[in-house]
């Protein structure tokens, strides 16, 4: 399977995925993860971003198989990409803002980066000030320390909320 991940035909991806079990999730999750942010990092090169299909493929059956792993992260990756773009130009801001809310409900708000990055990402691409700085005064009013097992991605997170809210002229 990891030939036709990497390189194979996506029609021939989706029987593949299909034939993975929850043991895969793992593998799934950081294959597509990777993919998408090697896109993101080349959003220049046409060859990179017809790949996209193949991390959101990867990334759905993660979430279908094992929603919860790793803080909800083929979730929350996928609330990325989906809110990346407007859906004028093939983004699903719906769909991102239900994988958003289910990423922030499931951790029970105490993993900050999602919260931070749905400010970033949803609040911007529909243009919703309001709600990308209260999401962010609200991330910052809280501390990192409130989920211990996140304790760096939350400290991070802080960071990102500052910074965010002060590029919100350019921004919006």
């Amino acid at each position: 399977m990891r030939d036709i991940a990497q390189k194979g035909r996506l029609d021939a991806l989706a029987p593949a995925l299909k034939r993975v079990g929850k043991d895969a999730v793992p593998g799934l999750n950081w294959a597509g993860v990777g993919l998408a942010s090697a896109i993101n990092l080349h959003r220049d090169d046409i060859a990179r971003v017809a790949e996209l299909p193949r991390a959101v493929a990867l990334l759905e059956r993660a979430y279908e198989l094992d929603r919860s792993y790793y803080n909800y992260n083929s979730a929350l990756s996928l609330a990325v990409i989906y809110a990346s773009q407007a859906k004028s130009v093939g983004g699903d801001p719906d769909r991102a803002r239900a994988l958003f809310e289910e990423v922030i409900k499931q951790t029970h708000g105490r993993y900050l980066m999602a919260q931070v990055l749905y400010a970033r990402y949803y609040a911007t691409v529909t243009l919703d000030r309001p709600l990308f700085e209260k999401t962010l005064k609200q991330v910052l009013a809280t501390p990192g320390s409130v989920g211990p097992e996140q304790r760096l991605a939350n400290e991070l997170a802080l960071r990102r909320a500052g910074r965010y809210l002060a590029l919100a002229d350019e921004l919006f």
